[in-house]
């Protein structure tokens, strides 16, 4: 605009589908079991840098940014069907979560940055903040879903389990829930050069998530639970101070030591807190029925209804609830070595101040199993609800990581680097589900479901080895050719393993953390032998190093994942165009594979859940635990097929 402003003004468009259909050793989903995530986001952005006077600058910018994320289904609307086979399940109909699931967001994000230059101090004073407007459709087993024990259940339509949620808001069968929030940041920072080669960095943020709306009032649930279900946790402030340096040791740029220590929050998962509005027990009717289960109906439209004792489930929240919130302390050396190497060791420590934690309080303890001690719930506080959700904090969880890294600069922008970390991550609940239920139902717990023990984290990873290289040829003369190879491998993934059924009557079958048997006589084997039960143990130091005990959430590892890929880029210039080129690339992703069938190969374990063993009950003559063992040979792992083979493209771009 002048010599002191500068407008820039930016417009992106995506739109972008993905076609999922999920399969694994131990379940089979046929076709129209699938979905498609169909996605459109149009963003536009201005911003305005300017100059004012001799020792300040301003950056504000805005941002209005409209997604629209939607499920669409193949082939022809269906109840979801899941049939029981030896262990192995088989899945068919339209994906159950995915009946009516849509989600529209409009954000408009306003933020301004005026810094000070004041002699040896650089001062920013700013505010960052996001207006949402949400629409979010989901109604899950909105088409019925049905679980028949074995085919000859199934081929008579009788079914051990159903489910089916429905709108009860009059004209509006896939009702939305509609709120808004408002993400309000401001900051502080301050960066002082002490010393020529000494800069100390300090801050304050705080962050006020205001949510503008309030879901349905349940008068049934404030009376059994004293809990409003208007609470929301709206107004909560999240502070978060900061300090850092930056030392050059002996003032030649050779010898760096830097660190900080300081709070951090991340973006705010408000799907959580749409799960407040749209599980209330007002919008929705929902429907788990376990005993007197209705006969198959294939309508998706005239579903069984109208039973005595109908269930809803519940998401409420603590409204003292805090978003999630860590305390970070990192401290790093970087130092120039011989022949142009590079190298940098760091280490990073996190401790939770605010994590997530859910629990059903609608379960009642009953009993101890006399066997292993683990809680059995046999009764449910309210008939009238099935689950009542309850978020709240845990300040329960640690993470930490040790990364050494080496790197040099080649001729013509060529490099090679390598890193490696070591790290490790404990928690009570991984959080990884947007739906509140899931993150309480798929959380593998050992004694109490209610209270988990503090495990290793899905994200603990132990082992990263990082590598890469860059190499610019000058086969063609004037048209650079660059090679790259980057290698990155890690250890495997942490996983569980539960029974294949509900063995504490809390209302999941995927939770239940096993008990390993120290001996054949301490247990009664239904199904399979106890020889290929011990082998299966035995070949799982996961499971070998905790006979007599239930087997902590996370304690298996799957195995290591290697992956390379290579890519070729080739430029041609254009006569009689300077500064216009064109770029042709060549790209071969998962490389090992290609040059070895064996190679590249990614194996993991079905959402993290090992299952080896069907809980038949309790032996009443000897009071032993039967098990049945579900699993035939020794491999335990699923392979992706995708991330397992080797993939080519090819591209073209003009540079001008």
């Amino acid at each position: 605009i002048s010599d002191k402003h500068r407008l820039t003004a930016r417009f992106n468009w995506v739109d972008a589908a993905s076609d999922i259909l999920s399969r694994a050793g131990n379940s089979f989903t046929f076709g129209n079991g699938g979905y498609t995530m169909e996605n459109d986001t149009y963003s536009t952005v201005g911003q305005l840098d300017s100059v004012i006077g001799d020792n300040m600058a301003n950056e504000f910018r805005v941002n209005y940014t409209i997604i629209r994320d939607a499920r669409a289904t193949p082939g022809e609307r269906f109840p979801n069907i899941t049939v029981g086979v030896n262990g192995y399940n088989f899945v068919a109909g339209t994906e159950r979560y995915s009946t009516a699931n849509s989600l529209d967001q409009d954000v408009l994000e306003i933020t301004d940055n005026l810094s000070f230059f004041l002699g040896k101090h650089t001062l920013v004073i700013g505010t960052h903040n996001e207006i949402f407007d949400f629409s979010n459709v989901f109604i899950r087993d909105n088409f019925g879903t049905y679980r028949f024990s074995n085919l000859d259940k199934f081929a008579t339509g009788t079914a051990n389990r159903y489910e089916l949620s429905f709108s009860n808001i009059a004209n509006e069968p896939r009702w939305a829930a509609e709120f808004g929030v408002a993400q309000l940041g401001f900051y502080i920072g301050d960066t002082y050069q002490m010393k020529p080669n000494f800069n100390l960095t300090f801050g304050l943020r705080m962050d006020i998530p205001i949510i503008g709306d309030e879901p349905s009032y349940n008068q049934l649930v404030e009376d059994v639970f004293g809990i409003d279900t208007r609470d929301m946790a709206s107004g909560n402030i999240l502070w978060s101070p900061r300090l850092g340096f930056n030392w050059d040791m002996a003032g030649d740029g050779r010898s760096l030591l830097r660190g900080g220590v300081g709070v951090f929050s991340g973006r705010t998962p408000y799907v959580w807190i749409s799960n407040q509005f749209g599980n209330t027990g007002i919008e929705f009717t929902r429907y788990y029925v376990t005993s007197n289960v209705p006969a198959f109906v294939p309508d998706p439209d005239n579903q069984p209804k109208g039973f005595a004792v109908q269930t809803s489930e519940i998401n409420v929240m603590d409204k003292n609830f805090l978003f999630p919130q860590v305390a970070r302390i990192d401290l790093a050396y970087d130092r120039e070595l011989p022949w142009g190497l590079k190298g940098t060791i760091e280490g990073i420590f996190t401790h939770n101040l605010s994590d997530v934690l859910t629990q059903n309080i609608n379960l009642v303890q009953t009993a101890n199993d006399a066997w292993d001690r683990r809680a059995y719930y046999g009764a449910r506080r309210s008939s009238s609800f099935s689950d009542v959700i309850y978020l709240k904090n845990t300040s329960e969880g640690y993470q930490y990581s040790l990364s050494f890294s080496l790197q040099r600069r080649l001729p013509n922008n060529g490099f090679i680097q390598g890193a490696y970390t070591y790290g490790g991550a404990q928690d009570v609940n991984s959080g990884s589900s947007s739906q509140a239920r899931s993150n309480f139902q798929y959380n593998h717990i050992g004694i109490d479901a209610n209270r988990p023990s503090l495990t290793a984290s899905n994200q603990d990873i132990r082992h990263r080895i990082g590598i890469g290289v860059s190499y610019v040829l000058d086969l063609l003369k004037k048209h650079p050719t660059t090679l790259t190879f980057f290698y990155n491998g890690r250890s495997g993934r942490p996983y569980s393993s539960r029974y294949y059924n509900d063995e504490n009557n809390d209302g999941s079958v995927y939770n239940d953390l096993i008990y390993v048997p120290r001996s054949e006589d301490e247990i009664i084997l239904t199904g399979g032998t106890w020889a290929d039960l011990n082998a299966y143990i035995e070949g799982d130091e996961g499971l070998s190093k905790y006979r007599g005990q239930i087997v902590p959430r996370n304690s298996s590892y799957e195995p290591w994942y290697h992956r390379a890929d290579f890519r070729l880029l080739q430029d041609f210039s254009i006569p009689g165009l300077e500064g216009h080129k064109l770029q042709f690339s060549w790209d071969i992703q998962n490389f090992l594979n290609l040059l070895n069938s064996s190679w590249g190969k990614y194996q993991y374990v079905y959402y993290r859940g090992d299952v080896p063993l069907d809980y038949v009950g309790v032996d009443s003559a000897t009071g032993k635990p039967k098990y049945a063992f579900l699993k035939t040979g020794t491999n335990r792992y699923d392979m992706d097929r995708l991330l397992s083979r080797w993939q080519m493209q090819f591209g073209v771009r003009y540079i001008f």
